[in-house]
């Protein structure tokens, strides 16, 4: 089984589990969405803030991980009207990839111990963190696990 962390957005409303908690990648990390398999579990790290995006209510994020969940089926490309955000400063980006996942429970694991947990020093810096910048990494079992007993207790 692989272990992922995943950094988040926060998600565009007052009810951030009106949007689901699925993985998002863009077009070009293909072939890392392809790695997630079902069962695998994720962690969803939630940025401070979200880059404005035109037609969307921006909302401040918690700044740490926010939510753990279960992969429950394979990547698969997600519509255009869903895939592609166009941001205020004039960017485009497509979240091409999305991958599903079920067992959402939230708790709360604050950015120092997540950077101290990944060995990042104080100063580390998670948006566009992991591997190419795709927002995802794989980490290890013990790393998810001590991340897990310091965010809980984890609750639907």
């Amino acid at each position: 089984m692989a272990f992922w962390l995943t950094v988040h957005y926060p998600h565009p409303n007052a009810d951030p589990d009106r949007h689901p908690w699925h993985v998002y990648l863009q077009e070009q990390f293909e072939d890392i969405a392809r790695r997630f398999r079902e069962g695998h579990r994720v962690m969803f790290y939630e940025t401070l803030t979200h880059p404005r995006q035109r037609g969307v209510e921006p909302r401040t994020g918690s700044q740490g991980i926010v939510r753990v969940g279960t992969v429950s089926g394979p990547y698969a490309p997600r519509p255009p009207h869903l895939a592609i955000a166009e941001y205020e400063d004039g960017g485009v980006k497509n979240w091409r990839w999305g991958i599903p996942t079920k067992d959402v429970q939230r708790g709360f694991v604050a950015r120092p111990q997540v950077l101290e947990q990944l060995g990042m020093g104080e100063n580390g810096y998670l948006r566009g963190f992991g591997e190419r910048h795709s927002g995802v990494r794989e980490i290890g079992a013990a790393i998810f696990s001590a991340l897990v007993q310091r965010g809980g207790p984890w609750r639907i």
